[in-house]
């Protein structure tokens, strides 16, 4: 599914990648990354001279070795399945070499995560015929005990996909060592729970500013905070400005009430309306759950802002479809503004349509029509639970008669959606 422009998609082999490129938009990102892709999945090394220089080649990198007898087909084809999904951001090597193994302090068969510049290497303690447990292994023990967050590093902190993040915004080079000296001991205790990253202010005070940080001047760093990308959930620390207060004792227990459920997430809302004064149902962040996730309605949800010239555009069209259904029960016409409430997931693009339909809140519906009213009422009968006609059908809008706009959009603000798109030139 493409749902924005421009979009990278690499195929290898027939089949398309498990993601899109979502790496900087210069060419020699770009050429860097499908080089990787042309080489194999996993170097065979021969010889200890031949692991020693991997090593070497990659010594700034983080690097994963399997270690197997030469007649261990099994965990060979295992780490080889595994690494089909893991390459693309590990280096992945394979040897039958004594004097290697020994030289990595392992035995056979064993995998080690090598990693020079953080914890020195990692040993895989799962089952060997398990291509799930390596590739969990691998991608939990890839990410360094505290990362920098950056254009390549983003999707990986603030996706969710490796689980919530703990984030350090610090000022200066000198500023960001000390605390991670400081808590280094916690990165590792809640290694598997928790990702650990900085952040450089200025470059990332707008994200600041997203986890609900004071982001206004120097005086507000260095800071602290949790974000739970999957959830879309922040979690500021309360002292800002002060080092010295961003201690292991105090950020240990902030993060003990985070894992054990004691904190709640800090939303940002409009707020909530005592009453709805138009057709179309406004939503804020504070109403979200009980709007659009009553599960007895069909609701149309328009994620706009105000000054985007697109959704101006939209606007009279859909506020046409919202009076069609005003009085239809079972269907709520409704919009909700991304600069001033928290989203729960995620919007690429203004203006973006959903519907979630009635009984099935869980698998929202994509409009991807034409911004006519014609085609959104068709829509909206055709995949909402109830297949609800509009109580007043209505053909044409005046004047423009509901000829067909553009399918134009402009890209959400970056610290609006979690999804960072970066659009370096070529």
């Amino acid at each position: 599914m493409i749902r924005a422009y421009p979009t990278l998609k690499i195929f290898k082999g027939g089949q398309e990648l498990y993601h899109d490129y979502d790496g900087p938009r210069r060419a020699s990102a770009i050429v860097e990354f499908v080089t990787k892709q042309l080489l194999p999945t996993v170097s065979v090394l021969t010889g200890k001279p031949q692991h020693d220089a991997f090593l070497a080649k990659e010594r700034d990198e983080v690097v994963l070795i399997g270690y197997f007898s030469p007649d261990d087909t099994s965990s060979n084809a295992t780490l080889a399945a595994a690494a089909e999904k893991l390459h693309e951001d590990i280096p992945i090597g394979v040897t039958s070499d004594a004097a290697a193994a020994a030289a990595a302090g392992v035995s056979f068969p064993a995998i080690v995560m090598h990693k020079p510049n953080d914890e020195g290497k990692v040993v895989y303690a799962g089952a060997f015929d398990d291509v799930e447990a390596i590739k969990t292994f691998a991608k939990t023990s890839y990410t360094p005990l505290i990362g920098e967050l950056g254009q390549d590093t983003w999707r990986a902190y603030v996706s969710g996909a490796k689980g919530p993040s703990a984030f350090v915004f610090a000022r200066t080079d000198a500023e960001r060592k000390k605390l991670m000296d400081e808590l280094r001991p916690l990165a590792k205790k809640f290694k598997g729970s928790l990702s650990f990253a900085t952040a450089e202010v200025p470059d990332f005070a707008g994200f600041a500013g997203y986890l609900h940080l004071e982001n206004s001047a120097e005086k507000d760093f260095p800071a602290f905070a949790i974000y739970d990308g999957l959830r879309k959930r922040k979690y500021p620390f309360a002292v800002q400005g002060k080092g010295e207060e961003l201690t292991a004792g105090r950020i240990g227990q902030f993060i003990d009430d985070f894992l054990g459920g004691r904190l709640a997430p800090a939303v940002r809302s409009e707020p909530v309306p005592s009453s709805q004064s138009g057709p179309v149902t406004t939503v804020v962040a504070n109403s979200f759950d009980d709007v659009v996730l009553d599960d007895s309605k069909d609701v149309l949800l328009y994620y706009f802002r105000e000054d985007c010239p697109y959704c101006q555009g939209l606007n009279p069209i859909y506020q046409k479809l919202a009076e069609a259904y005003k009085a239809q029960d079972k269907v709520v016409v409704a919009k909700m503004d991304i600069m001033k409430n928290d989203l729960t997931e995620d919007v690429p693009y203004i203006p973006y349509v959903r519907l979630y339909k009635a009984g099935d809140k869980a698998s929202p519906v994509l409009y991807q029509g034409q911004r006519t009213l014609q085609d959104m009422t068709k829509f909206l009968k055709e995949n909402g639970g109830h297949g609800a006609e509009p109580v007043h059908e209505q053909d044409t809008l005046g004047s423009e008669g509901g000829a067909q706009m553009p399918l134009a959009h402009e890209e959400a603000p970056q610290g609006v959606t979690p999804v960072k798109h970066i659009h370096d030139e070529l």
